[in-house]
């Protein structure tokens, strides 16, 4: 029987598979040799900074909870453990399920040791941060409000690491195994609809993490509120174990019992379906109907299908219209808020491009122009439905976005968007990883610069002189665009 040791060194490998997976997927790195092995040692490297990065996160909030010192400040931490947490290791645990453990059955393995590599593995996903987060708030709070503080606070940071690696898996497995699974006709309407309040959910976790720095900077004012409701949130979750850490009683301490034993319980469910391949549902077809369209509408359903059918992409296809109404109610106007729903549909437009195959549009008769235009045309619907939904919470903030500057970057995002796919093709930042980062950063920067431009020609002109202008501006990055979609019409789609 294979030692401990042993199964979490067979741990490792599987988790270096989901780390090249989640890289790969969203690289399509070249074939070569070279270029897979490039995927192959920054895999690691990436999920291992992006943990670092989690970790420092939750570091600084712990420590600016130990300064506050009261029960708002540490249930607020808590809260933010808990969705924060949620939000940052979904694309990893879906790729998580997609990694197949039935390859140990070929080792003197059995049943109940290729379990506990699966979930060890699983248990890599979190380890970084979900250790520190362990070690370090009963730490701070055994400084700030006593020694005896880190009990309650071990106990608490446990439970809400538990219940939001248990969310974060529910969440995941309902998306693949209702959200990702084939159909058609009205059943594919219906699933769209599921996908939105799939997007929702997290949506929420992530527009509470936003609102936390603005809760955290006003919280004197919110701690009448706390005194006057003292009892409700003694048997409130988090704030249960907030009050043990500062003021325990016999209320605050059974009600953060029941909250640990059914976060345990999750936890422990979340454990259990680690070890279960997830199974994609399914309707027997009984007959194979064919459907003809033009070449474009083809290209522009198989795109959507993708996105849909992917929760990354599922996440960026509702990002800009999210982030934009999240951004609205915190106060973002003009042409930061612009530029904002800029910046998440040009992120969305080159990851589904990202997505492309290569070898299967070889075989098909279209050029790259082609390809190019069936992606920018998307990334356009994407961020005239945002605008829309914009404009539309803007009536009941009672704040209107000027409308000449929303019709100005709508042909500025199609032109920032061929931009954007022919310079990241022309330097290789598909195919190329060490390149990928800050030349995808530049890309962004690119893409704004040209969507924003005419905006900001109107907003430092005056007069119907300022409107020509950045009519002008725009008619000729439009134009740009559409000669360079024009020129690469005949070239390979070699993308």
């Amino acid at each position: 029987m294979p030692s401990l040791s042993e199964l979490w060194h067979l741990s490792g490998i599987f988790y270096r598979e989901l780390a090249f997976r989640s890289l790969m997927e969203m690289r399509r790195a070249a074939r070569s040799e070279k270029a897979i092995m490039k995927v192959v040692q920054n895999s690691l490297t990436s999920l291992t900074i992006n943990k670092v990065f989690l970790a420092l996160v939750f570091a600084s909030a712990a420590v600016f909870a130990g300064i506050q010192g009261t029960p708002m400040a540490y249930g607020s931490y808590l809260l933010l453990v808990t969705f924060l947490f949620a939000l940052f290791f979904l694309q990893s645990v879906t790729y998580f399920f997609q990694v197949n453990f039935d390859i140990l059955k070929t080792l003197p393995v059995g049943d109940r040791e290729r379990n506990t590599v699966a979930m060890l593995t699983f248990l890599r996903i979190f380890d970084l941060p979900l250790a520190l987060n362990l070690l370090l708030f009963p730490l701070v709070c055994g400084i700030a409000a006593g020694g005896f503080s880190a009990v309650p606070a071990f106990f608490g940071i446990a439970s809400a690491e538990m219940l939001a690696v248990a969310i974060v898996t529910y969440l995941s497995r309902v998306f693949y195994r209702r959200l990702a699974s084939p159909t058609s006709g009205w059943k594919s309407a219906l699933r769209f609809i599921f996908i939105v309040i799939w997007g929702l959910s997290f949506f929420v976790l992530y527009a509470f993490m936003a609102w936390m720095p603005l809760i955290y900077a006003r919280l004197e004012d919110y701690q009448d509120i706390f005194f006057a409701h003292e009892l409700l949130f003694r048997i409130v979750y988090p704030f249960s174990f907030s009050y043990l850490i500062v003021a325990p009683d016999i209320l605050s301490s059974l009600a953060s019992l029941i909250y640990f034993l059914l976060s345990f319980l999750a936890f422990r469910w979340a454990f259990g379906v680690a070890t279960k391949r997830v199974v994609l549902e399914s309707q027997d077809s009984v007959e194979i109907n064919f459907r003809f369209s033009s070449p474009m509408v083809a290209m522009l359903r198989k795109d959507f299908r993708i996105t849909t059918r992917n929760p990354g992409l599922a996440m960026l296809l509702l990002l800009p219209a999210m982030e934009g109404l999240l951004l609205m109610s915190l106060g973002m106007t003009g042409i930061t808020l612009l530029s904002m729903l800029s910046t998440f549909t040009i992120i969305f437009l080159y990851s589904i491009f990202g997505y492309e195959k290569r070898d299967l549009m070889g075989t098909l008769p279209v050029s790259r122009g082609f390809v190019y235009l069936g992606k920018v045309l998307m990334a356009s619907f994407v961020f005239l439905v945002s605008l829309i939904l914009v404009d539309a919470y803007s009536l009941f903030a009672h704040y209107v976005v000027n409308s000449a500057s929303q019709l100005l970057m709508l042909p500025g995002i199609f032109s920032a968007g061929v931009l954007v796919l022919y310079l990241g093709d022309l330097l290789g930042l598909r195919t190329s990883v060490a390149m990928n980062a800050v030349g995808f950063l530049l890309l962004i920067a690119l893409g704004n610069a040209v969507v924003l431009l005419p905006v900001i020609l109107l907003s430092l002109l005056t007069g119907v002189f300022s409107i020509a202008v950045a009519g002008i501006a725009s008619s000729l990055l439009f134009l740009v665009s559409i000669l360079l979609l024009l020129r690469l019409n005949g070239a390979e789609p070699h993308i």
